[in-house]
């Protein structure tokens, strides 16, 4: 038998959305600027790290342990808080640390604490570069969704 991550089958109904673990916003390109390599770009236009383009939900320790990291850190650990499985979050760890890739010891634990966060999948699983065009593109795609579910229901 595989275990499961805790959360593994919820994702967004009631009970997640009035969990204190998701009230805070994370910046996936941090507000501050110049930190960590993050594409200069983003930063041109004070507004684009605002975007809902760079925002996902995280539970507030994830979110405080995300901080300022830069995007190779932040995607190994969208790619571990996803995880289906304890294993799978453990390998996804080994294989960053064989590529000399480590988060630390308190954000691992955290890691292996905290429950399986669907929300981030899709972030866990883009390769290339976060970049202002990106941002924006997600930000219309997210806003695009979002339309096409609320339209129907109000009735435009």
């Amino acid at each position: 038998m595989i275990k499961g991550r805790d959360g593994l089958l919820s994702t967004l109904n009631l009970d997640r959305w009035n969990d204190a673990g998701f009230s805070t916003i994370e910046h996936i390109a941090p507000q501050n600027a110049g930190v960590n390599g993050w594409d200069p770009k983003i930063y041109e236009d004070s507004s684009t790290v605002h975007m809902l383009g760079n925002l996902t939900l995280l539970p507030k320790v994830e979110n405080s342990s995300a901080s300022d990291r830069s995007w190779e850190l932040k995607r190994l650990m969208f790619r571990a808080l996803s995880a289906k499985t304890v294993e799978e979050a453990e390998k996804t760890l080994a294989l960053a640390s064989q590529e000399g890739i480590y988060l630390g010891d308190g954000a691992e634990a955290i890691i292996r604490r905290a429950r399986h966060l669907p929300l981030v999948s899709s972030l866990a699983q883009r390769d290339e570069e976060w970049t202002e065009a990106f941002i924006r593109d997600r930000s219309e795609r997210l806003c695009s969704l979002a339309w096409d579910s609320l339209a129907p229901w109000l009735d435009l």
